[in-house]
């Protein structure tokens, strides 16, 4: 397929450019560049189509509003309450779970404090979590630490993910985990006035480093969630399902295909999975023939499984950093992105994110600043407000959310986003 025939069909392509879809996800949007709009002294036509163009600044990022649709909870708690919570246990009752023999806690405090280098610093981190996070105060204290980061860096509308467990010290089942984490969510803007306008919402992680049977239960889990939320008229936070799989070689995705199939077609949740983060090629193109509604990473493709995904585009959701940590690529220039924002013109659905942004010490927008200096070409002004606006079309936002909109014009709805987004912010 050519790339003028690519760029048509997916200009024209309803699956991802409904209106209804659009103008819903995109309202927190809308309403920041409006009254930001307002408040600022128009510039004039010439200098505003100028500054288009410009290469952003760090500061620009960080005020521009953002998207977060690939973060994982234990992975983005920051640095000074995880080393907090791991010494405040360390001196509690519960210190045989939390230090290992032999272990100097004023030592691990230094280490998690530090900034990770390498990807053996990140696994003795989530060493921590893992031994950190296994109380209902201490999932409520980091779900509350994570979503403010987010938010005071200007992140409108967060999917945070997280892979549901038992936590020991609280007698918490794998189910009690999901509902603590829902009132979380829920409680967030009540407890933080300041931020209410930031939208979030979770998906729950399928590892299949975990028994298989777990994976049933997460599924089953969020089915009969959504059934509780609509039976109560209530809107739920829990938005879809995260496959993560790591390559076993007798876990691969024949395992759990019936189970992600069950999931799509019969209980209609959205499903995103981590993808080509190993060349695994099989596995990759079981994948692709899967169709999820969106893919984590895609950094290690080969020719056919790329252009197999530019025929048919499957939203991307990028983790620079991360592939940095993971040596799937050595300079950021050598990112998946320059060949797809290259041939495709900006017009591949994709979106900058973080995967774990407290393990490897790198927020939201340094993510994106990191990005600009590696294509300064490619990521102007204009671009990053274009592909944060696209990406509210592949969100997770639930469909009774969508329908909101539905008593309203669509057309002149998108026309003054457009607008909106336009002006200097």
């Amino acid at each position: 397929m050519s790339k003028d025939a690519w760029k048509d069909r997916l200009a024209s392509s309803s699956k991802w450019l409904a209106f209804g879809a659009l103008a819903a996800s995109c309202y927190f949007l809308h309403q920041w560049y409006t009254e930001r709009a307002a408040s600022k002294t128009q510039a004039t036509a010439g200098s505003k189509e100028s500054e288009k163009d410009e290469t952003p600044t760090l500061q620009w990022l960080h005020d521009m509003p953002k998207i977060e649709l690939h973060a994982h909870l234990h992975g983005s708690i920051p640095p000074k309450l995880l080393a907090s919570l791991y010494s405040e246990l360390s001196q509690s009752q519960l210190f045989k779970d939390v230090i290992k023999d032999g272990e100097d806690p004023i030592a691990k405090v230094k280490e998690i404090l530090k900034e990770t280098t390498t990807f053996q610093d990140c696994f003795a981190i989530f060493d921590v979590v893992h031994r950190v996070v296994q109380s209902k105060d201490v999932l409520e204290r980091i779900s509350e630490a994570v979503f403010l980061s987010f938010a005071q860096e200007n992140v409108k509308y967060l999917e945070i993910r997280s892979t549901p467990r038992a936590l020991k010290h609280s007698n918490n089942s794998r189910e009690d985990y999901v509902r603590i984490l829902l009132e979380c969510i829920e409680s967030f803007p009540k407890q933080h006035a300041a931020h209410k306008d930031m939208t979030i919402k979770l998906i729950l992680t399928i590892d299949n480093a975990k028994p298989y049977e777990e994976a049933v239960e997460t599924v089953e889990l969020i089915r009969t969630i959504w059934q509780e939320y609509s039976q109560s008229n209530k809107t739920c936070p829990l938005v879809g399902l995260d496959f993560a799989p790591k390559p076993f070689e007798d876990k691969h995705m024949n395992l759990y295909l019936p189970l992600l199939l069950k999931a799509r077609d019969q209980y209609h949740i959205p499903i995103t999975i981590h993808f080509a983060e190993y060349y695994h090629q099989q596995q990759q193109r079981q994948v692709l023939q899967f169709r999820p509604q969106r893919l984590g990473h895609a950094i290690n493709m080969d020719d056919e499984n790329f252009e197999t995904m530019f025929k048919d585009p499957i939203p991307i959701e990028m983790c620079p950093t991360s592939n940095m940590m993971t040596k799937s690529i050595s300079k950021y220039h050598d990112h998946v992105f320059k060949r797809l924002i290259t041939y495709s013109e900006g017009l591949y659905p994709m979106i900058i994110c973080t995967d774990d942004k407290g393990v490897f010490h790198s927020e939201l927008h340094e993510e994106w600043f990191r990005m600009v200096n590696a294509f300064p070409k490619h990521l102007t002004k204009r671009v990053c407000k274009q592909l944060t606006i696209n990406a509210t079309m592949f969100s997770f936002l639930p469909s009774v959310e969508k329908n909101l909109s539905s008593n309203c014009n669509l057309k002149p709805f998108l026309l003054s986003l457009k607008k909106n987004f336009q002006n200097e912010f």
